[in-house]
């Protein structure tokens, strides 16, 4: 009997408890934060990986019930970025939320009540104001305020830019595919997560993305036809950010970052698909928007700020080494990495140490010269003495230059691959101011010996792990200056591996240079003869 009384006691559910603690953005969201806050970007581990803006927020709702009325005391909340000046979002209505449709894949759902309120949807705060007379669903949290004139009536949205469908595809495939193929720090929080969410506030930036994803998202083997589908949309992406660029810019839109990050995202998608021409229009446009915005960049203390900058210093200075001219980017970025003034050198989509490549940008300048210099006067007038005299103490800092001891060992050969190919390039440069071929001599056994070493570190790189993306122009340079036929077809073999782990269509291209070279050996710097005579500005990024 006792056991029929209990059968039929209502069973009493036990209160839901909502999770009130983690980033505002993942309690927006309705995800668990992980709370795994980093102590270098400062951001959740969801936040991080996702490439979201991460607001930690403090509890920002004290319930007092005072003679049955609901009062709401709303605290601000602190944005954990970089940016003191960033938005706080607000909550928003479900009118205001209805236009939204952006995807749960990507984790950019659509606003919603914040789960701290919720609790509290039956009541109304009364009062004599319209705002006491508004839903918890319409109460806003505003920024502090410090200053009336900061204040903004405009109700802030996580991401203005809503995607159309079948575009969010595109954005996993660059979070998942193309990051790692194109960055050799995987586990690092760099500037590539953070073009996600920046794309959605600029259309520029959102069109080249898109772009990027779907040309090398063409390049992948299997089905022809969706392969050209891609490549049709790659190429409409990259018309619509063009025009949206140039919009931006006659608008006069100061968001530097955005329109650098996009200039640079259009060249990177013209070396994906192997143009041999266009992605230096886009480096130079980079260039320009540098030197216009220069005094807003900071190098030192912005992360980003640095990557961009860096990132346009690695296409300059190969751009100048295959294009035979000087870099065009300011000397005093490179002087900066020389000296030392950034905490770290190594690039995480490059690869190069800064150093080397500013070192380089001194071998392309010293080249520069001595031609000009050639062409004013007779070659017996020409200053040997003082181009030898600044060619050793390139090499020098070159031999003398250390590596950081934490970099991890891949890291580390990828790097001395990089100081063999600018010392190979030294010595082509100074073989051909010299006007003899390396027959004999001092250079012809330094290149000797520095091809062999470059060949053992790229050797040591698995193609199939991170780094060994950035070992298109150490091989490029390797197959310079090989002779023998194994040398080549270990060139070949490692160009051929590359492309089926990476898939940029650039690394065909400079693959054909190198066999056209090869069946028609010049001089140490013929194969740059070579590229001008075809007209190809060859892209080895």
């Amino acid at each position: 009997m006792d056991d029929e009384n209990t059968e039929h006691l209502p069973v009493q559910k036990q209160k839901h408890r909502r999770y009130r603690t983690g980033c505002f953005t993942c309690r927006q969201r309705k995800k668990r934060c992980d709370e795994a806050f980093s102590p270098v970007t400062n951001r959740c581990g969801n936040c991080s990986r996702l490439g979201l803006t991460c607001r930690v927020a403090r509890t920002r709702l004290e319930t007092v019930e005072q003679g049955g009325l609901i009062r709401e005391q709303i605290r601000d909340g602190v944005n954990s970025t970089s940016d003191p000046s960033a938005p706080i979002p607000t909550l928003q209505s479900p009118s205001d939320r209805a236009g939204l449709s952006l995807t749960e894949d990507l984790d950019l759902t659509r606003l919603v009540d914040d789960e701290d309120l919720s609790d509290h949807r039956p009541g109304l705060a009364r009062g004599n104001s319209p705002k006491d007379s508004q839903t918890v669903d319409e109460i806003e949290i505003l920024s502090p305020k410090t200053d009336a004139a900061h204040e903004s009536p405009a109700r802030f949205s996580f991401f203005p830019y809503v995607l159309e469908q079948g575009q969010s595809s595109h954005i996993d495939y660059y979070r998942s595919n193309v990051i790692s193929a194109t960055s050799i720090i995987l586990d690092e929080d760099t500037g590539l997560h953070q073009l996600i969410p920046k794309a959605f506030s600029a259309k520029h930036l959102m069109s080249a993305l898109l772009a990027y994803s779907m040309a090398h998202r063409a390049q992948i083997p299997g089905d022809v036809a969706l392969a050209e589908s891609y490549r049709q949309q790659a190429t409409t992406q990259y018309g619509k950010a063009i025009m949206a660029l140039r919009s931006a810019l006659s608008r006069k839109d100061d968001d530097f970052e955005s329109l650098i990050t996009s200039t640079l995202l259009l060249a990177a998608t013209e070396t994906t698909m192997g143009g041999v021409s266009d992605w230096y229009n886009h480096c130079i446009g980079a260039n320009q928007l540098v030197r216009a915005f220069t005094t807003n960049i900071n190098v030192e203390h912005v992360a980003y700020h640095r990557f961009l900058i860096r990132y346009l210093m690695y296409h300059d200075v190969l751009g100048a080494v295959t294009m035979r001219q000087a870099p065009i980017l300011d000397s005093s970025f490179y002087k900066r990495e020389i000296a030392g003034l950034a905490s770290d050198s190594t690039h995480p989509m490059v690869g190069a140490n800064a150093k080397i490549l500013s070192l380089m940008a001194k071998v392309c300048q010293l080249h520069e010269e001595a031609m000009k210099e050639r062409a004013k006067s007779e070659e017996d007038d020409l200053n040997l003495a003082l181009i030898y005299g600044n060619g050793a103490d390139i090499e020098q800092r070159l031999m003398s230059l250390k590596l950081p001891p934490s970099l991890p060992l891949l890291l580390c050969f990828v790097t001395e691959a990089y100081r063999s190919s600018a010392l190979l390039y030294l010595y082509q440069v100074l073989d051909e101011i010299e006007g003899n071929s390396m027959q004999s001599g001092f250079l012809e056994e330094k290149c000797e010996h520095h091809l062999c070493s470059l060949k053992q570190h790229i050797a040591r790189v698995p193609l199939s792990s991170a780094p060994a993306s950035a070992l298109l122009f150490p091989l490029f340079m390797a197959g310079t200056c090989v002779k023998r036929l194994d040398d080549k077809e270990f060139v070949r073999s490692k160009l051929l591996d590359l492309y089926q782990v990476v898939r940029f269509a650039n690394i065909l291209s400079a693959l054909k240079a190198l066999e056209v070279f090869w069946e028609s050996p010049r001089s140490a710097l013929g194969w740059q003869q070579l590229l001008r005579d075809r007209g190809w500005n060859l892209a080895l990024t």
